[in-house]
């Protein structure tokens, strides 16, 4: 009889607070609605149990206020087709072993999505993650994360190297979480993470998942008529906070290793990043080309709010950040600038 093939994923990190159990549950819900996996999701942090608590709320809280619910479903377009939970077990013991007896339990499921806990560096658990076939890892650009991060891989990368271990591992997938684009210290690291994943071997996802402010991280937050929420093992996120955070083209991109198999890393860091800042000098075309650009993002968002092909969600995020646009200091340093006359 074949055996089914499943696919591994362990996100994971040696510190905690890096968005590991969010990115987890991102993944497992986009991962089901847009690419049709089966996807089960394992907690194997313990002591935070993010996972479990998560759903546990979910549940009750849906199950108080089934309204909330039925209004989020009533107004997504297009409508979700998954609302329940996502199937999710709890490993109190990380082993190689635990994860097969999973695997031959629940042959239903096509996609685990291991969740582990942070502070992890002994050889043990760098031994079980080599039989995962990807292990995500969330780097935040900070310099007080970085040194942990890159620590980390180096102690991954022995275990990987050891005999008889990683045979089933095609590679370790580093994800920029909570970007700021245009942050100057930010793209500073990102360059400096960019040259040594390319020595270290590790793959770098195209993608980044971008920070918001906008983003609802507990399920009891939400009030009818806002569904505008991130953090869920029920329902994929809405289609604006999916554009807004770039979402849907960080798990496109994971989805892309599991379907097609390992990207040439050499290869892929050739690729510029979207949505790095390239300085330029400053010139007046360039601030002309600066301020159009800007003018016709405001311009296409006041037509799709006339013609009303915006969702809620969209609309609110809209309305909040035309809000925050402070025009002040612009005003003020124009101001004080000498005529050319």
């Amino acid at each position: 009889m074949e055996t089914k093939e499943t696919v591994r994923i362990a996100v994971s990190g040696i510190k905690g607070g890096t968005g590991k159990s969010t990115i987890a549950m991102l993944l497992g819900t986009v991962a089901r609605e847009y690419f049709d996996k089966k996807v089960c999701l394992v907690d194997c942090d313990i002591p935070q149990a993010a996972l479990s608590n998560q759903k546990k709320s979910e549940e009750l809280f849906f199950l108080n206020h089934p309204e909330i619910r039925d209004g989020i479903i009533e107004r997504r377009f297009p409508k979700p087709k998954f609302i329940e939970p996502l199937p999710l077990l709890v490993l109190k013991d990380l082993s190689q072993e635990s994860i097969i007896k999973i695997e031959e339990e629940h042959d239903e499921y096509d996609l685990f999505i291991y969740d582990t806990k942070g502070s992890e560096g002994e050889p043990s658990f760098f031994l079980t993650l080599t039989s995962m076939d990807y292990i995500i890892l969330p780097l935040i650009l900070d310099n007080i994360n970085t040194r942990s991060s890159y620590m980390w891989i180096k102690g991954m990368k022995y275990a990987l190297s050891l005999s008889g271990c990683g045979e089933r591992n095609k590679g370790i997938l580093a994800l920029f979480n909570k970007y700021i684009s245009g942050d100057t210290d930010q793209i500073i690291l990102r360059e400096w993470w960019e040259k040594t994943a390319e020595e270290e071997s590790v793959q770098i996802l195209k993608s980044e998942l971008h920070n918001s402010a906008f983003i609802e991280k507990n399920i009891s937050t939400i009030k009818s008529g806002n569904d505008v929420f991130f953090q869920s093992v029920s329902i994929a996120p809405d289609e604006g906070v999916l554009s807004l955070t770039n979402a849907i083209a960080v798990v496109k991109d994971v989805m892309e290793f599991v379907d097609g198999g390992r990207v040439n890393v050499s290869d892929a860091l050739t690729e510029s990043p979207k949505n790095l800042v390239q300085p330029t000098p400053t010139t007046e075309a360039s601030v002309l080309n600066l301020i159009d650009a800007q003018v016709q993002i405001l311009n296409n968002i006041s037509e799709k709010i006339r013609t009303g092909n915006i969702l809620v969600s969209q609309l609110k995020i809209a309305e909040q950040i035309v809000k925050d646009i402070d025009f002040g200091p612009l005003e003020t340093l124009l101001s004080d600038l000498p005529s050319r006359d």
